[in-house]
């Protein structure tokens, strides 16, 4: 029988809670490793004690071998409805269900009071929405670590409240996630990729990313500092992946791939024995990314760049679960994709609301006084346009005091060099041409372009005052010519460098222009160049 931690048990209380005040539609929103199974089985046995049926669906044979573990492990029988599974059984009170086949055999669906949906930031799918219609009067849970299902669509118009058992930054404070480092290195160029539903199209990805300088990147910089721990590999795509073992295995590395292809026995092998140490490396194309339990693995090398914050959370979720029976007290993070800088740290502070979606952030960020967009916050909190209250002071820098947000004053805002935060103790710093921890945090406060590589900011963090105030000449000299307001020139600055122009018209005297922009131009305006 598993004894629930006091968050579980208090976030499954807060479930019963919600239930019998007469909500029918709940997300249980937790991050990876906090044990969402374990707190649905809690859920499950109560609604079996109470004579209930119940179905759980989910989307892959993992997520549904792990679920009918779990409740075995609670005492509660379950038949399972997946394809030509041997396990079915609709005697029992509680079925486990692939959504494939559910949506496949609508009209055998079994009973359900209550409904539990793992992974439900995939439920605004078609095939969820017909499958869940078929229980108009069930309860239905959603288990999700990362409710922000689309770019465009939250989960209000599924669920009607949420559950929030920790964030990331609560539960590495509990012990129930280890800290980590985090390290970016140079990442490919995507500025010519296209974008396909919402994320980086994958034929482009994989030539941009399979290329022997980034393959040979990945291999060497786990050599140099991660040699011997046991490591997830995120790649493009099977040819991608399969070039990077090939990287690996000649360099003295146990290591292997694995992909949805791969025979059922053979990955079963493959991840026996990452486990138990026999392969020190594995590298996945779409069979890891969730669900799936490795407490042992402690560095994970994200090789695919993405634009979903879904996909991105999933993927270092694996490495973060504790293993005390490993030794294992802290994890690594080696981004070679631009990831941490495009889409942030695991446990930064982000807005789990039903509602939430990158148009729902930027509303958050607006002045509810005088609709002022990204206003100019004062120490307050308050918008230093119309003195409304749009938010909580910012952190303060334990260096000099001032506040670390881009969007607080100027004169109140810290300036400070990375380098002075390195000693703080909070994350360890590895030697290596590479970008650590603290740097990535400063990077992506000074809202850099999203669309660069970590080389190209590193270059532009470095940037001499002349190079900007040539690059600055130049930008104006556009604005006259396309007869645009200087204000363009101030954002596009500033998107390439992390800082507004401070230039006063007597320093730029007698400047050049750059002959060439100081980056290749954003792709809004490399299309109509």
């Amino acid at each position: 029988m598993i004894q629930l931690r006091d968050y579980q048990s208090a976030a499954v209380a807060r479930v019963e809670e919600r239930i019998a005040a007469g909500k029918r539609h709940v997300v249980l929103v937790a991050p990876t490793a906090a044990g969402k199974t374990v707190m649905a089985s809690k859920l499950i046995s109560s609604a079996v004690a109470d004579g209930k049926s119940v179905v759980v669906i989910a989307h892959r044979k993992e997520l549904l071998d792990q679920t009918v573990d779990k409740l075995a492990r609670f005492g509660v029988e379950a038949g399972v409805i997946m394809g030509t599974d041997k396990r079915w059984n609709d005697q029992r009170p509680v079925q486990v269900c692939s959504i494939q086949t559910l949506a496949r055999r609508l009209e055998r669906r079994p009973r359900a009071s209550l409904v539990i949906v793992d992974e439900c930031h995939r439920a605004t799918a078609s095939s969820y929405r017909k499958v869940l219609e078929t229980w108009p009067d069930a309860v239905v849970i959603g288990l999700t670590a990362t409710p922000w299902p689309s770019q465009r669509r939250g989960l209000a118009e599924l669920f009607e409240d949420m559950v929030l058992v920790a964030t990331p930054a609560e539960l590495i404070q509990l012990g129930a996630l280890v800290e980590y480092d985090a390290y970016a290195y140079d990442a490919p160029e995507l500025h010519k990729v296209r974008i396909t539903a919402g994320d980086f199209n994958q034929r482009d990805l994989g030539i941009a990313c399979n290329t022997k300088v980034l393959v040979g990147s990945v291999v060497r910089e786990y050599l140099a500092h991660a040699k011997g721990r046991r490591a997830i590999v995120f790649p493009v795509n099977i040819e991608h992946s399969k070039a990077l073992i090939e990287e690996f295995v000649p360099a003295g590395v146990r290591a292997a791939h694995v992909d949805g292809t791969t025979p059922k026995a053979e990955r079963e092998r493959i991840l026996a024995s990452f486990s138990e140490g026999s392969i020190t490396v594995v590298a996945s194309v779409a069979c890891l990314s969730e669900g799936f339990d490795a407490p042992a693995a402690e560095v994970c090398i994200l090789a695919r760049p993405t634009k979903s914050l879904t996909l991105h959370l999933q993927m270092i979720g694996r490495i973060l679960r504790p293993s005390p029976e490993t030794g294992k007290v802290r994890a690594l993070i080696h981004d070679h994709a631009g990831n941490l800088l495009r889409l942030g740290l695991p446990d930064d502070q982000r807005d789990y609301s039903l509602d939430s979606t990158p148009k729902r952030l930027r509303e958050l960020l607006t002045c509810p006084l005088c609709m002022a967009v990204l206003p100019t916050i004062n120490r307050d909190g308050t918008c230093s346009k119309c003195s409304g209250l749009i938010a909580q002071p910012q952190d303060q820098c334990r260096v000099c005091g001032k506040f670390k947000s881009k969007f607080v004053a100027a004169e109140d805002r810290c300036t400070c060099p990375v380098a002075e935060s390195e000693g703080s103790g909070q994350k360890r710093v590895v030697e290596g041409r590479r970008i650590n921890l603290d740097e990535i945090k400063q990077l992506r406060l000074n809202g850099v372009r999203s669309d660069l590589s970590d080389r190209q900011v590193v270059r532009a963090a470095h940037a001499s005052v002349d190079e900007k105030k040539a690059e600055y000449v130049r930008l104006l000299q556009v604005c006259k010519r396309k007869h645009f307001k200087r204000g363009f020139a101030d954002r596009e600055f500033q998107r390439a460098f992390g800082h507004w122009p401070q230039f006063s018209a007597a320093s730029l005297l007698g400047i050049a222009p750059a002959k060439r922009p100081f980056f290749p131009l954003p792709p809004r305006w490399e299309r109509s160049a």
